[in-house]
């Protein structure tokens, strides 16, 4: 049984987990639910993507992807980082007919201290673009685990 222990921690170890490197996977509930993914480019800044099931109208696959930059100086706390984060992306809703817009993601996302966690919620204004001219707010709350590539 410490054997097992004892592997496992040098497993773990050896792949290098940090909060702010590398790439995140992970879950978001709201509108989309679905799979989220996050790749950090810098300690700033990071290339976003989810894909998911909206329950908005009779319910479609949506997805996203986003450029976000991270404020870290906002707002402190005692452990970890809270950064503000804002972007901008693309999305494409596949309904009876297919959906192209861009969105302006606006967020906060909590970093754990030594660990390769992270959560946020996020609101994210969109214009369809294609095949009409309509704007719209979505939301959601999620988490991801992140490891080195």
């Amino acid at each position: 049984m410490i054997k097992k222990k004892f592997v496992i921690i040098i497993i773990l170890s050896s792949l290098n987990l940090t909060a702010h490197h590398g790439l995140g996977l992970g879950i978001a509930v709201g509108d989309p639910t679905g799979i989220t993914a996050k790749y950090w480019t810098s300690h700033n800044t990071a290339l976003c993507g989810a894909m998911g099931w909206s329950f908005r109208d009779e319910g479609y696959i949506h997805l996203n992807g986003d450029y976000i930059y991270h404020n870290s100086n906002l707002i402190t706390v005692e452990e970890g980082e809270m950064p503000l984060y804002f972007g901008l992306g693309g999305r494409i809703a596949f309904k009876d007919e297919t959906e192209i817009g861009i969105r302006f993601p606006v967020g906060l996302v909590y970093l754990f201290p030594d660990a390769p966690f992270d959560a946020f919620f996020e609101l994210s204004p969109y214009l369809n673009l294609y095949p009409e001219t309509d704007f719209f707010l979505s939301a959601s709350l999620g988490g991801r685990f992140f490891f080195e590539l």
